[in-house]
């Protein structure tokens, strides 16, 4: 009769595709030049190659450009646009700015040019915290038919400058998970933007909803004690002497056992969909090979793979579900040890794909930011929109579906030159 496989089993959860894109990476230039053809246009703006032309409405309604500050490393800026007119009985065009209005005018400016090829200062910006759109709006159109009197606007390139202090934010840190009995470590590379300032971990009971935080400021490496017998969903952000944070890692689901069911020895790594079991070799001259039991009920094990003599295995398993496993040992007789103590374990859910084109017209670009922006919270937009926005299909628009926006279609809706 062999002995049992291992005497003590060790659960070691290892996040290996921890790799998220950066919400921004951290860029030394802190100048954005944006060509105004890049933009969105409301109705009688046209491109004509080398800028754009305002032809206005003359109804009380404004033309306008729009871009998304989401676009820009930097919270505030300075502005500069190359704007020109076509004047009419001494009038000269205004250009407005607003914030995720077109209506929602701070200032104007009046432009008193005829050529696009000069830079007009039009000062510094500090955007709210729910600013998301900046609008270029024409705001004194003119028309007097009996005349022929007519006013333009003419737009080429707007020029957005930051400060250092305000480049947004460090870039995501990879992480590892190791769960040590009643205590769980979570350890990353550093990052490498010259004004990092540390680091957070977020955890709680629930996906996407981090109940409790830790700034472990420069460690790269932090010991959580936590509570047994529980589920947690963990992530981690980056943050910089300006207190700009990154987006969350992706996020890593575990679950705390018992320590009376966690026996240091045998090793069990998840990555995704699939579970690599490890032992120590038992040293009995009978041994024939070891077998793996696991199902979804504790010690009830639906499941069982003979693997022969090796002392490592791959399972493939469904996603999103607790599993309990456990190992015996054989001899050459058949005769099979007691089981090991019980591991139990999660994996990850599938993510859902992320199709970028909100609006359907086979286009990545600002129109779907501008839709995807409609959705949020659910109560604003078409119903085919707010379908598209829902990222992670939750049946609704929220703050978990901005993060997937921020890291995987933020870069295709923005067109920029960085210079």
């Amino acid at each position: 009769m062999p002995r049992e496989p291992v005497s003590k089993i060790f659960l070691l959860l290892v996040c290996l595709s921890f790799s998220p894109g950066p919400l921004f990476a951290f860029q030394a230039s802190t100048t954005v030049i944006v060509h105004a053809s890049k933009m969105t246009f409301s109705e009688k703006v046209d491109n004509v190659g080398d800028h754009v032309v305002f032809w206005g409405i003359a109804t009380g309604e404004n033309t306008w450009l729009a871009y998304s500050l989401k676009a820009l490393p930097f919270k505030n800026f300075t502005l500069e646009v190359e704007a020109g007119a076509d004047t009419a009985a001494g009038r000269w065009p205004k250009v407005g700015i607003a914030f995720n209005e077109p209506d929602n005018l701070e200032t104007e400016f009046q432009v008193q040019s005829l050529t696009t090829t000069t830079f007009m200062q039009l000062g510094k910006f500090t955007p709210g915290g729910n600013d998301s759109i900046i609008y270029f709006v024409f705001t004194n159109d003119y028309w007097d038919p009996n005349k022929g009197h007519d006013v333009n606007l003419k737009l080429r390139n707007i020029r957005f400058t930051g400060s250092p202090s305000t480049i947004v934010p460090p870039t995501v840190p990879d992480n590892t998970l190791k769960i040590m009995g009643d205590s769980v470590r979570i350890s990353w590379q550093p990052n490498t933007e010259p004004d990092l300032d540390g680091y957070k971990i977020h955890y709680g009971n629930a996906s996407g909803s981090y109940s409790s935080m830790v700034d472990v400021e420069q460690e790269t490496s932090h010991v959580l004690k936590l509570p047994i017998n529980r589920t947690y969903f963990l992530a981690v952000t980056a943050y910089d002497t300006a207190d700009n944070a990154s987006s969350y890692s992706d996020e890593v689901v575990f679950y705390m056992a018992s320590t009376t069911q966690i026996i240091p020895g045998d090793t069990v790594v998840v990555e995704e969909d699939s579970v690599t079991v490890r032992w120590d070799a038992n040293s009995e001259s009978d041994l024939a090979g070891y077998r793996i039991y696991y199902g979804s009920a504790s010690s009830s094990y639906s499941d069982s793979i003979t693997v022969g003599l090796t002392t490592s295995y791959v399972l493939n398993l469904s996603p999103n579900k607790t599993y309990f496993l456990a190992v015996k040992a054989y001899d050459q007789s058949d005769n099979l040890s007691e089981f090991s103590n019980e591991v139990v374990l999660s994996t990850a859910p599938v993510q859902p794909e992320i199709n970028c084109d909100i609006n359907e017209d086979g286009l990545v670009d600002l129109n779907d930011w501008l839709a995807f922006n409609a959705s949020f919270d659910s109560n604003k937009g078409e119903q085919r929109f707010r379908e598209n926005a829902d990222f992670n299909k939750d049946g609704k628009i929220d703050n978990a579906d901005q993060e997937i926006a921020n890291t995987k279609c933020l870069n295709p809706w923005s067109g920029i030159t960085n210079n």
